[in-house]
């Protein structure tokens, strides 16, 4: 996958709650969805990660984009 396919996916994993889950539940269905081709190893990948430290850092980055877009503290 190309980097600007993979900041694609992790861009849109962390601001859409929904194709988060859906990408750790279906993560070729999903990435096909967006337009995005995975190969085997990167399917595998995905699965690796669990909803758990998926949410974790979804909601880590959202908080810290949100705080610097108010002008609260620095990243």
């Amino acid at each position: 996958m190309a980097r600007d396919d993979i900041e694609r996916l992790i861009g849109k994993a962390i601001i859409e709650p929904e194709f988060l889950r859906e990408l750790l539940q279906d993560p070729e269905g999903a990435a096909l969805k967006a337009g995005i081709v995975l190969s085997p190893d990167e399917v595998e990948a995905i699965k690796q990660v669990s909803r758990e430290q998926a949410m974790k850092f979804a909601e880590e980055f959202e908080s810290r984009i949100v705080k610097r877009w108010m002008g609260v503290g620095t990243i």
